[in-house]
């Protein structure tokens, strides 16, 4: 793929890519027709010694592409580098978006890097550009605030093939089993994504997948000090119990020592 435009003033329509980890997600669109605008919020060195197993790899294959443009240290939630600006924004695609150390107030954080990022995509996007974030089906996201905000509006949700992938290695923020990178297990999880765009819709067709999902959970709770699902009818009995009160407390004498 050979896009070049015809001046360096000229904009291209371009797919916005945050959040990348390893870059394997934009490894997978390299083929794509628009200009690829990969961006991580981690420096280079951080990068690859961080995703030691495919990240170096996939930079080295991007950097050949004349479609792929790669910007390190780039904040999701206060895009001003005027490579982004100065072209069309067709897309933004932020897949399974985690802060690193959230904290035991992990959903209050993240709704603030969610409604960061809608501000941004609201700002950069074309008329008609979306939104896409994908997160897993699980109870700890149904407390995040996925909904649309300042002037983007919920279109679709699509379950996601993991089987479509051929180079996407999906990445997480803290160590697992002493790596970021998972190379199993989160084939099995159930994720999906979620469209935004300016365009409103009255009605929106969810997967059967979803309203599975939210039948299921419709009577448990997530407890963010214990990071553990609680079903409702023994919820305030867990809230009363010495396991609850001890991590709680373990938790405050923590953010004291982290903030004095």
């Amino acid at each position: 793929i050979y896009i070049k435009s015809s001046s360096p003033r000229d904009k291209m329509d371009c797919i916005l890519l945050l959040g990348e980890g390893n870059f394997s997600y934009s490894h997978e669109l390299i083929n794509s027709d628009k200009f690829l605008i990969c961006t991580t919020n981690e420096s280079y060195e951080t990068t690859i010694n961080k995703y030691k197993n495919n990240a170096l790899k996939n930079i080295r294959v991007l950097s050949k592409c004349n479609n792929v443009k790669i910007l390190y240290n780039i904040d999701a939630t206060y895009i001003n580098h005027p490579f982004i600006l100065r072209n069309n924004i067709i897309k933004i695609v932020f897949n399974f978006p985690h802060l690193e150390f959230p904290g035991k107030d992990a959903s209050l954080q993240h709704n603030n890097l969610l409604d960061g990022l809608f501000k941004e995509a609201n700002k950069l996007l074309a008329k008609n550009g979306s939104l896409e974030i994908s997160l897993f089906l699980s109870l700890k996201y149904r407390l995040w605030d996925l909904i649309g905000k300042y002037g983007l509006h919920l279109n679709a949700v699509n379950i996601i093939n993991w089987s479509t992938f051929t180079y996407y290695n999906h990445c997480t923020t803290k160590l697992v089993k002493n790596r970021y990178e998972l190379n199993d297990g989160y084939y099995n999880r159930l994720a999906a994504t979620w469209i935004f765009s300016k365009n409103y819709k009255d009605k929106i067709e969810m997967p059967k997948e979803i309203d599975n999902f939210n039948d299921l959970i419709n009577n448990i709770y997530y407890c963010d000090i214990c990071d553990k699902n609680i079903n409702d009818s023994i919820y305030g009995d867990h809230k009363n119990s010495k396991s609850h009160r001890n991590n709680a407390w373990n938790e405050l004498l923590k953010n004291k020592k982290n903030n004095p």
